[in-house]
């Protein structure tokens, strides 16, 4: 059973489509990169997977649930992190991730998951008073916690710096071999989860290619070079 599928997906904002007739399935394990310029619908897209946002038309299903119909459960396989963390400014960082360890019931996992993200000496700390990029490994942290099965990442590693950028794909290969699928939007393929053979490319809301396998780097070289 794949671990997402997205079927004729299509999202209406104002009087524009921000998305339309998307279709694709990820399976377990499966890491695939979401490209694009800006205002592609890369955000729109992992937002309306996310549950986040009711699609126009079309659905998504997160292990074979529904997620408009079975949110909840469909919410409890997901893992998700936007492009700004979105933290419980006045929490620690190990309170803002137990806070969403306790619905999942895996709280023996903060410590652990902060500690390899870097953080265990700053999870004490107030969410506020930490850097953009530490704030964003603890919005990841938060988002692996429940051990999803399907990871949607809103270009994860904007923010960090070389250190951050190396514990986090460390983490995201981990992710990956325990058979989470991962959906990671990205500017280029320096951003693409660890080890990804696959890329989504989209243009105007609309799938302009769906790029696989070992020649991944040099066929998206030639897509983005063309108008």
């Amino acid at each position: 059973m794949p671990a997402l599928e997205v079927e004729a997906l299509g999202k209406r904002l104002g009087g524009r489509w921000a998305l339309r007739g998307l279709s694709f399935e990820l399976g377990p394990g499966e890491a695939c990169g979401l490209l694009g310029p800006n205002g592609a619908g890369k955000t729109t897209l992992l937002r309306c997977c996310a549950t986040l946002a009711a699609p126009t038309e079309g659905n998504v299903r997160i292990g074979g649930q529904d997620a408009q119909e079975e949110g909840a459960l469909a919410r409890a396989r997901l893992g998700f992190a936007g492009d700004t963390p979105r933290l419980y400014g006045e929490l620690t960082a190990e309170e803002n991730v137990r806070f969403v360890a306790r619905f999942h019931g895996t709280e023996e996992r903060v410590g652990p998951l902060l500690a390899q993200l870097g953080l265990a000496s700053r999870m004490h700390e107030p969410a506020r008073g930490l850097s953009r990029g530490m704030q964003q490994r603890v919005a990841l942290a938060r988002a692996l916690v429940g051990q999803p099965a399907v990871l949607l990442l809103d270009e994860p590693f904007a923010h960090l710096d070389a250190e951050g950028t190396a514990l986090v794909q460390a983490l995201l290969a981990q992710a990956r071999a325990e058979g989470c699928a991962m959906l990671v939007s990205a500017q280029g393929l320096g951003g693409l989860p660890p080890g990804a053979e696959r890329a989504l490319v989209l243009r105007e809301g609309q799938a302009r290619a769906d790029v696989r396998g070992p020649e991944l780097a040099s066929a998206l070289a030639e897509l983005e070079a063309k108008p």
